[in-house]
């Protein structure tokens, strides 16, 4: 860390481990670190999806066949490369310390992460409405699967600095 880093920091920043030396906040003992979590929770989705895809590409039944998936479809394999965009780079998006150190980084990752998104909810609503259902899966899921992507949708447009600053009104001064 460079001597104007270390000096920018304010003493709310720094938490002390008793032995006289200092860490930020971010790092301290007995915590862990904040990419784990995120990366396990995508492991699953990212290993199945891949594995999806080497099927739909002509590869080995590794997944039990979906007859409803025939030849190429493009919804598909939009959602689940979409999906792997934001699973591994949206990861990085909560990491506090990286965020910190490679803002320009993050800010041009949020923006991928955005629409790596809405591509993803666009996918699962035409996923849901245009495919035939699967047996077995009722009619609460059919609903589920339209009102997730669609508030999905939403809160990525409206979670936007551009369309937050559009929609909500001007402050007065006073």
């Amino acid at each position: 860390m460079t001597i104007q880093r270390r000096a920018a920091r304010s003493p709310a920043d720094l938490t002390s481990s008793g032995g006289g030396s200092q860490r930020p906040r971010d790092q301290r003992a007995g915590q862990p670190r904040g990419w784990p979590v995120p990366a396990a929770l995508s492991a699953l989705p990212l290993t199945a999806g891949s594995l999806r895809l080497v099927q739909l590409a002509g590869g080995p039944d590794l997944l039990p066949a979906d007859d409803r998936f025939t030849g190429f479809p493009a919804a598909l394999v939009l959602h689940i490369v979409g999906a792997a965009v934001v699973a591994l780079v949206g990861a990085f998006q909560f990491m506090p310390r990286f965020r910190r150190s490679h803002r320009t980084w993050h800010r041009r990752a949020g923006r991928l992460v955005a629409g790596a998104g809405l591509a993803v909810a666009g996918s699962a609503l035409r996923l849901t409405l245009f495919y035939e259902a699967q047996p077995g899966s009722g009619d609460l899921l059919y609903v589920l699967r339209l009102v997730f992507p669609s508030a999905m949708a939403a809160s990525l447009l409206l979670g936007s600095p551009r369309s937050a600053a559009a929609i909500s009104p001007p402050t007065e001064p006073g």
